[in-house]
């Protein structure tokens, strides 16, 4: 770990497709990206990690969709997107070629109808998209027009998964009438109203739906600096919302930032029933606590509550990108204990997270709670996140290394995760000589999105995986994991395995033809040349292997089949034409090269046996055929560098 300075419409991308149309390794990269041999086409930003007690850490997996300010419609760089990482700012799984690398907001995992289901809001198309353990779309739920009537802030569950509910917005113009009397302006205003939706997760009908029009004045705005004019003209986001949830009583509770104003929504009319301003007064309903204040806010959540309290919690950035005056010396995480049953009402700060550098995050921002009590903290700028203890001690912070402008994130997660994807690792192998002469075979695997990879097993084969041996055995070290074997091997694949030792799921990769990135040793050449054509008598391993068993099986089957055609024969059972025929069966049309005729090595006879078994349809571990890439040059078709013999995700 490096120290931390103080601080569609386009439709969902395949989540397989060929590397040739990636980047290719060698491709300039900005400064603060990751690269990977097995995977070009995924370049995540790195992160500076600081970890001050690991011990108090809760378990998980970070969750953060990098953001450009400018990528929400136009496709960006290949870091923009959906990303988890583990406590160490390594990457787990990359989105970003699902969403065209644009802009995605509000990644997280969400309880939907009964499972744990991977969330995000995709601005392009105007949907919220649910993913399940293997990244594969379970779900899109459409939220509202790209442009108009979509908001990308809050997309969530409720009632146990059973209910979606999401922010939206109605760009319209208030009346002359409105505007006179509320603004003094005696003209049309153009201006964003505030709404939101609760849907039945099942049955997708629309329970319930609210916008601000004629139920919050203008004058609720502290959005209000440049002239009237101006604002009018120019789509005045006078409340912007950010932030939607309910209480157990079937209220609602939605945050406005441009307000500095939480506020509880009638379920019966949409009414206001309270107003929670930040800097108390005669605009809100409470009285607030002598240390309790905050403005321009982000991700007003319920909590629990009790006889007496309602436990909320909120981002309290306590500065925004206008004229406003900072409310506090730095932006905090604040959890607030609402009294409702008292006259005034009140409202109590029951515990409060400061920024780990005491900056402020002016545009935006989260706050979560673990299960084991430690808040973490989504501060926005260069996507710097905190985790702190429940006494306030702060236990780790982590930010982007990249100095790009304007790179950030809109939340930031933490949850445990167990992903078990159903394609396989993605690998990339290549023979070089080394200094002293001798050839080295190097393997880098991947599998995007695996979470339960503890080893992985490198195997050298024929060219239809048929026969194998094993080569190396090395724990997982990060996404991408590199594999070495002194000695030639042309044909390779990798077994991922389990902490426990055991094979995962789809996780032996295809077959890859290694690639020679220098002249080498022709020995080993000729060595494994020599084990193509006779790869039992050099010791490769069928027993232990499923492939035995097959083999072994159909070689039983068969010569029970043979007894027994014999035997009908013998008997006069069998026809004498039928016994004719098969008496006539085989003859000189072909004749099979033993492979234990050959004594050395024999380019005529290599070729002989490779044709043949290239006759055979080649399977992949599954079962389903696979397109085999044959490639004596290193190059595709096109002329440019072959990098890949299988189907990336």
């Amino acid at each position: 770990m490096r120290p931390l300075l103080p601080l569609f419409s386009v439709t969902l991308a395949s989540l397989s497709y060929c590397f040739a149309q990636h980047a290719s390794p060698t491709t300039p990269v900005p400064l603060g990206v990751q690269t990977y041999l097995s995977r070009p086409d995924i370049q995540p930003l790195r992160w500076l990690v600081q970890v001050f007690d690991k011990d108090r850490l809760a378990p998980g997996y970070w969750f953060v969709s990098p953001y450009d300010i400018n990528g929400n419609t136009q496709p960006e760089a290949s870091w923009i997107g959906p990303h988890i990482y583990d406590g160490d700012g390594e990457l787990v799984w990359s989105g970003s070629h699902m969403f065209n690398n644009i802009n995605v907001m509000d990644f997280k995992i969400l309880p939907v109808k009964g499972e744990e289901l991977l969330s995000m809001l995709y601005a392009k198309e105007g949907r919220a998209y649910l993913l399940d353990k293997h990244y594969r779309v379970r779900e899109t739920v459409f939220t509202g027009d790209s442009g108009s009537v979509f908001n990308m802030h809050d997309f969530h569950t409720v009632e146990d998964g059973g209910k979606y509910l999401y922010l939206q917005r109605n760009i319209t113009y208030a009346s002359r009438e409105m505007a006179l009397e509320q603004l003094g302006y005696d003209g049309e205003c153009f201006l964003v109203f505030p709404g939101f939706e609760e849907r039945d997760a099942v049955t997708q009908d629309v329970l319930f739906k609210w916008d601000a029009t004629g139920k919050i004045p203008l004058s609720d705005s502290t959005m209000d600096y440049s002239p009237v004019e101006r604002r009018c003209r120019e789509h005045w986001d006078f409340l912007h919302s950010n932030a939607i949830d309910k209480f157990p009583d079937g209220n609602y509770l939605l945050s406005t930032r441009h307000s500095d104003t939480l506020y509880k929504i009638s379920k019966d009319d949409g009414s206001i029933i309270w107003r929670l301003h930040g800097l108390g007064g005669p605009r809100g309903d409470f009285e607030m606590a002598r240390n309790l204040n905050f403005s321009r806010q982000h991700h007003a959540r319920f909590h629990e509550q009790n006889a007496t309290h309602t436990i909320i919690s909120l981002l309290d950035n306590a500065m925004g990108a206008d004229p406003q005056p900072a409310t506090s010396k730095w932006s905090r995480a604040l959890k607030i204990a609402l009294r409702e049953d008292t006259q005034p009402m009140t409202a109590e700060l029951i515990a409060s997270y400061d920024h780990p550098s005491h900056h402020h995050a002016f545009r935006r921002g989260n706050y979560q709670t673990l299960p084991n009590g430690n808040a973490f903290v989504g501060w926005s700028e260069r996507a710097l996140q905190s985790e702190h203890a429940e006494d306030g001690t702060l236990l780790m912070q982590a930010a982007l290394e990249t100095k790009m402008p304007n790179m950030g994130s809109y939340r930031a997660f933490k949850f445990a995760f167990v992903a078990a994807p159903d394609y396989p690792p993605d690998i990339y192998s290549a023979a070089s000589t080394a200094a002293d002469g001798t050839c080295v075979t190097t393997v880098h695997v991947s599998w995007n999105g695996a979470t339960e990879v503890a080893r992985w097993k490198l195997y050298k084969s024929d060219v239809a995986g048929a026969i194998f041996v094993e080569l190396a055995d090395e724990p997982r070290s990060g996404f991408e994991t590199a594999l070495s074997y002194t000695g030639y091997a042309k044909y390779v694949h990798v077994q991922a395995l389990d902490r426990n030792g055991k094979q995962l799921a789809f996780g032996r990769s295809k077959i890859f033809d290694t690639v020679n990135v220098s002249e080498l040793d022709a020995a080993a050449v000729a060595a494994e040349h020599a084990w193509l054509l006779n790869p039992v008598a050099k010791g490769a391993g069928w027993l232990g292997h499923s492939w035995f068993a097959i083999f072994a099986g159909g070689a039983a089957v068969g010569c029970v089949f043979c007894l027994a055609v014999a035997w009908a024969m013998r008997r006069g059972v069998l026809g004498s034409q039928w016994a004719a025929r098969l008496r006539g069966r085989g003859g000189p049309a072909y004749r099979a090269i033993a492979l234990h005729d050959v004594a050395e090595f024999d380019e005529a006879a290599l070729d002989a046996v490779e044709a043949k078994r290239r006759l055979r349809p080649s399977l992949d571990f599954d079962g389903e055929p696979f397109e085999l890439h044959d490639d004596d040059s290193d190059e595709d078709v096109d002329g440019t560098p072959s990098t890949e013999r299988s189907l990336g995700r």
